[in-house]
């Protein structure tokens, strides 16, 4: 196989970049090179050529370089805008390469074999793959970005309609070790590979990532580190958009440690997986929101989180449709997910699901329509024969309204219904009005004992009525303590009367504990 390099290649590269059309730089590289040829750029002089041609940056002419073999081994291209783009139908391999600040374009490209592993960047700029056809294996292996801006977005020609990002081949691995830039894009890429591992990892420092009407048509689908590090500040805004992407003929779906500090992540309109399962598995969870807003779920979908973490977000389904089931449980939920206009032809599972976690009693007092969306779960809670997550639900929605309408009306009703809440947890707990009902014989005991000399025994005395129902209770009032009515005064009968309407009151509380508990 020929091989060029070194001087050779120098005065060839230069030659090209002094062209003035594609037709005379082909016609140079034909004359220099065969086809099927092998050039190595390792011993490349950049900032020479930059000299020679008398320009910073080098922008070379969009040719077809056939089944020559391009090998950019170590290559230090320094500081100044490269443009290398056009058809390469043999193996283009960059290897341990550093790009200084500036631009590096490949966008329009078609490759065959391409392969990007351990190179690094340095100062502002962008990496563009804007419209590249990537047709069999490609490997991007970034060791450190630096703060350069990545897009495989849509490459825009002047009086031409815009060219999409296409991967497609057995295999399509991404990756990033180490980035401080802020934005990455993969706009309306069509994503067609048998195995597709997308790795963000290292990219800390992330604001701004979208992936707005990507289509994806692999088998695997593996989505890694995909996190907003970058705070949100007034005037910014972070986000993470996969609207009206199509994940539809996905076999396997996986998004592994999304996460952000601060933030909007939005799946609006998106369509998952029919014949798959969809993995969302979470880390940490800033204050933003996490939107499904009118999505469709033909398939299986699972949440989790990283343990020990809260989805501080608020997580909407607002108009979401699911054909197949919905597992959220186990999960520990800030705001309340809002399932609100939602349709489920199968099962949704709220196992041992939290709401509030980490969120004081005014924030959720403050947070936004927490009481419709306690609503929805209920219902669907009560669908699914979830006894115990309805009354949670019915009790934080009564807490969420409680005071918040005017008049004397609903005054007290709310005031009966904070009564509710402090003796009975709304019905929940057993234990609760037990303990009122212990301090309520006791606290009217002490009461008989330093107001009325004429009660001997008044613990006693208070049993009786506070348990009026117990046969032992009635032969006390009937005989143990006749003599204290003889001359009793109104007083006593009023606290009396008193002790045995809240004494039943309890009790009723008691038993509706046991039935809310056991199912009665």
């Amino acid at each position: 196989m020929e091989s060029i390099s070194g001087e050779r290649l120098q005065t060839l590269l230069q030659t090209i970049l002094q062209c003035r059309t594609p037709d005379e730089a082909s016609q140079s590289l034909k004359r220099e090179a065969k086809d099927g040829a092998e050039i190595c750029f390792d011993a490349v002089d950049w900032e020479q050529l930059r000299s020679d041609i008398g320009q910073r940056d080098l922008k070379f002419p969009f040719i077809g370089w056939g089944a020559r073999t391009l090998h950019f081994g170590e290559c230090d291209f320094g500081d100044g805008d490269i443009t290398f783009a056009g058809t390469f139908q043999g193996a283009v391999v960059f290897q341990d390469a550093h790009f200084g600040s500036g631009t590096l374009s490949f966008a329009g490209s078609s490759f065959d074999v391409f392969k990007f592993k351990g190179g690094s960047f340095s100062g502002q700029g962008k990496v563009l793959f804007n419209g590249a056809r990537f047709y069999n294996n490609a490997v991007i292996q970034i060791q450190d970005l630096g703060e350069k801006r990545l897009s495989f977005g849509p490459f825009k020609k002047p009086g031409q309609a815009d060219s999409c990002c296409v991967m497609q081949g057995p295999k399509f691995h991404f990756q990033i070790k180490a980035s401080t830039g802020t934005s990455i894009s993969f706009r309306e890429a069509i994503l067609n590979v048998g195995d597709l591992l997308l790795d963000f990892a290292g990219a800390s420092n992330l604001s701004q990532v979208d992936f707005t009407k990507t289509e994806w048509r692999s088998g695997n689908v593996c989505v890694n580190g995909l996190r907003l590090g970058f705070p949100d500040h007034e005037g910014t805004k972070n986000y993470l958009r996969f609207t009206d992407a199509n994940f539809e003929e996905v076999r396997r779906l996986r998004f592994d440690g999304l996460g952000m500090v601060s933030g909007h992540m939005i799946f609006a309109f998106t369509r998952f997986p029919e014949r798959a399962i969809t993995e969302l598995n979470f880390s940490d969870l800033g204050p933003g929101e996490v939107v499904f807003k009118q999505a469709h779920f033909p398939g299986i979908l699972e949440f989790s989180q990283k343990d020990g973490e809260v989805f501080t977000s608020e997580l909407s389904f607002r108009g979401s449709t699911f054909k197949g089931p919905l597992f959220i449980n186990g999960l520990k939920f800030g705001p309340v997910p809002n399932l609100v206009g939602t349709e489920f032809q199968k099962h949704l599972s709220l196992t041992d699901v939290e709401f509030g976690s980490q969120m004081t009693s005014k924030q959720k007092r403050q947070e936004p329509n927490r009481g419709a969306k306690l609503q929805r779960i209920k219902e669907l809670a009560e669908a699914n024969k979830d006894h115990g997550l309805a009354l949670t639900c019915h009790a934080e929605e009564m807490r969420f309204n409680r005071f918040r309408r005017k008049g004397v009306g609903r005054f007290l009703a709310d005031t009966l219904d904070l009564i509710y809440e402090c003796t009975s947890s709304y019905g929940q707990s057993i234990a609760l009005p037990m303990l009122w009902l212990i301090f309520i014989w006791a606290g009217f005991g002490l009461i008989y004992r330093y107001v009325f000399d004429s009660i001997e025994s008044p613990l006693l005395f208070s049993f009786a009525w506070t348990f009026p129902f117990l046969p032992a209770a009635g032969v006390l009032r009937l005989i143990g303590f006749r003599n204290i009515f003889e001359d009793a005064e109104p007083a006593l009968y009023a606290l009396m009367a008193a002790q045995g309407l809240i004494a039943i009151a309890l009790i009723f509380l008691i038993g509706l504990g046991f039935r809310n508990r056991f199912r009665i």
